[in-house]
């Protein structure tokens, strides 16, 4: 009878910070350099040329188009622009 009160005085005591743990796993972090930086400095966009098929020229663009989105500064999309 003992060891079976024992033994659920230590499950709920193992079990009581289960939650705890469970909610920092769902915590977010900051780096000290913005993970857009790292992609940014990273990746580029990409070019394509004449012999490339129009799947492979969509894709580039789809990719030129998060990479714009992510990396280009308020001072590069004007620039562009002009």
């Amino acid at each position: 009878m003992h060891l079976i009160l024992f033994a659920r005085r230590t499950m709920r005591a193992a079990l009581l910070p289960m939650p705890l743990l469970i909610l920092a796993g769902c915590a977010t972090t900051t780096a000290s350099v913005g993970t857009n930086a790292v992609a940014c400095s990273a990746f580029e966009p990409i070019r394509w040329s004449k012999k490339d098929t129009d799947d492979t020229i969509r894709q580039a663009k789809e990719h030129n188009a998060a990479w714009a989105v992510l990396c280009m500064t308020d001072h590069d999309r004007q620039a562009k622009r002009h």
